[in-house]
């Protein structure tokens, strides 16, 4: 990992790149591992999202809303945002989403995503900023809301382990 001073920054924001993907690469190593696909294990770390209605939508629900940091733009496709200065704990695109229709529930995409933040007061920021003109859900000691540029389900909780999520899902329905 990088050290953070040592991150390249230009014009007040984190320099970063789009570099190929070792597509064969990735296949081998799955074929490799002998398994069958269950879904993304529990606690991974996804922080990429596509915004299929747009990232002006993104960056309202995720900095305006919700208080993250916008870290780097690339105009007109990509935003990171981040929290406490960090280079990027969300990165949303529109490659390949700009437009696209919600995924179907029986192919692999992003369905939530959990956000731990401080306290129950940032919480309460957040569901009041970022639920302005939504619908927030306040659910097994959690709140559920929608992000307006995936569809994908946002959960908010409060400085503590959160819930399990099918938990959570089920009582936000």
């Amino acid at each position: 990992m990088t050290a953070r001073a040592e991150w390249p920054v230009q014009n007040g924001q984190v320099r970063m790149a789009t570099d190929p993907l070792d597509a064969k690469g990735v296949v081998e190593a799955g074929r490799s591992e002998a398994r069958a696909w269950n879904g993304i294990a529990p606690g991974t770390h996804r922080p990429h999202a596509f915004a299929g209605l747009g990232l002006r939508a993104a960056e309202q629900f995720y900095v305006d809303g919700l208080g993250f940091g916008l870290m780097q733009r690339f105009a007109p496709s990509a935003l990171f945002v981040a929290a406490g200065g960090y280079h990027h704990h969300l990165g949303m695109n529109t490659w390949n989403s700009l437009g696209a229709p919600p995924t179907p529930p029986d192919a692999v995409g992003l369905r939530h995503l959990t956000i731990q933040l401080p306290d129950e007061a940032a919480c309460a920021r957040g569901t009041t900023r970022a639920g302005a003109g939504f619908p927030v859900r306040a659910a097994a000691g959690a709140w559920w809301l929608t992000d307006p540029a995936s569809g994908a389900g946002v959960i908010l909780v409060a400085g503590r382990t959160p819930p399990a999520v099918e938990d959570l899902a089920a009582a936000a329905a």
